[in-house]
Parts: structure tokens; C-alpha cells; sequence
């Protein structure tokens, strides 16, 4: 049997991820981030099956075009969509999330800082017009994600306009299978599970990247576009 799949690769950068928040005020990153070029794909084949990747992003502003023939052709010789998580396994359970996602009831994340950390995150609160109590009972790699997910959607950026999304969608249409590498739940557990000082040390990182960010993803969308 002769079988083809289109594997998509996707960002793995912080900012590319998605986490239940309130989307910010809005800007658009749209009008200055139009790139229309073609992303690459790479074909790996043998006697029995043929492979495209084609690596990703997972939100994008509106208006990036991307869908080219290139992209439709692969989907339309391929049996099988392979990405990072499965579209249908995005959404975990309420039980699930406060388990991995927020701290130990009565303890609070600026305590957790200390003044001068907790200060950093403030201001970045405030820079992205939410109240700094918003963090409070959140997990520092959970406020990480949270913050670059704001940043984000304060750009116009959202994963409705993402890869990912659109190539599920066309998958669904065109009646292929659809499978994740992995799980949103096994994803949040491997995060959970890394020592404190680390998600400390990722949720400053991103504080602190907080004023670069806009140019940053400009410059990664149109390199990958």
C-alpha cells in the first residue's frame, strides 16, 4: 500500500501558544505583517509512502496568506494530517486544568516572587491593560503563557488564523485522518512537572521580552512566510 501524509511542524515558541485568557485591546499587527511568499515544504519519500512537512504557526494575524497550490496539493495526495496536538484534544477539562495550572490554595504567586519579581510582572500587567491581581493564583509557567498570550492578542494575533487550524479544517473537508504527535493534557503535565526555579526563571524571560515582542514575531512571521 502506497500511503501519504502531511506532517505539519509547529512553533514552539512561547508566543505561538495558546492559553485560556481574555484576549487584550486590540492593534493590528495585520497592516504592517503581510508577507504573501511561500513557506517551505520538504518531501520525504520511499517505495511505500511519501511524507511533506511543512513547518508551522500556530496564530498568525489576519490577512497572512499562506494556502498556496503547494499546500493544496500535498493535502489533496495525502490519507493522513499529522500535527503537533490534534485539533479535537486542544479543550481540557476544567479538573484537569486547576491541577496543573494554578497554585496550592492560600498561596499566591507575588509571595512566591518576592518584591523585586513580583514588581516586573505588575508592570507587565499593566502594560497590557489587566489588573495585576490576575496572576495571583496562577502557576509562574502558567503566568508565562498567559502573559505572551495577551502580548499576542493585543497584536491581532489568534490561533483562528493559525496553520494549524486551517489545515484541520481542510483535513475535516477532505475527509483525511486527523492525528496529534501529542496532548494538550500530556503537553501542561510536562510543563507542571519541571522544577519551580525554571518555570521562574521562563516567566521573567518572558516578562521581560515583553517590549521587544511585537518586532520579534514580525520578523519570525515574515522569515517564515
Amino acid at each position: 500500500m502506497h500511503s501519504a501524509a502531511l506532517k505539519a511542524c509547529g512553533c514552539n515558541d512561547p508566543v505561538c501558544t495558546s492559553s485560556a485568557v481574555a484576549a487584550a485591546a486590540q492593534a493590528d499587527l495585520g497592516q504592517n505583517c503581510t508577507p504573501s511568499g511561500k513557506p517551505p515544504m520538504w518531501l520525504i519519500e520511499d517505495a511505500e509512502s511519501r511524507i511533506h512537512l511543512f513547518g508551522t504557526v500556530a496564530a498568525l494575524p489576519d490577512g497572512v496568506e499562506w494556502f498556496g497550490p503547494e499546500v493544496d496539493s500535498a493535502l489533496a495526495e495525502s490519507d493522513e494530517l499529522i500535527t503537533e496536538i490534534a485539533e479535537s484534544d486542544l479543550e481540557l477539562g476544567p479538573v484537569d486544568m486547576v491541577a496543573v495550572t494554578l497554585l496550592p490554595p492560600r498561596q499566591k504567586l507575588p509571595e512566591l516572587l518576592g518584591p523585586e519579581q513580583a514588581e516586573r510582572l505588575a508592570k507587565a500587567a499593566r502594560s497590557l491593560g489587566q489588573p495585576e491581581v490576575m496572576f495571583d493564583r496562577l502557576r509562574p509557567w502558567t503566568a508565562a503563557l498567559t502573559v505572551s498570550s495577551l502580548a499576542t492578542a493585543d497584536m491581532g494575533i489568534d490561533p483562528q488564523f493559525g496553520v494549524e487550524r486551517r489545515l484541520y479544517k481542510e483535513a475535516q473537508r477532505r475527509g483525511l485522518k486527523a492525528t496529534g504527535l501529542e496532548t494538550t493534557k500530556g503537553q501542561l503535565e510536562a510543563l507542571a512537572g519541571l522544577p519551580e526555579p525554571i518555570h521562574i526563571s521562563y516567566l521573567m524571560h518572558v516578562v521581560d521580552d515583553l517590549p521587544g515582542i511585537n518586532s520579534r514575531l514580525q520578523r519570525m512571521i515574515q522569515a517564515w512566510a
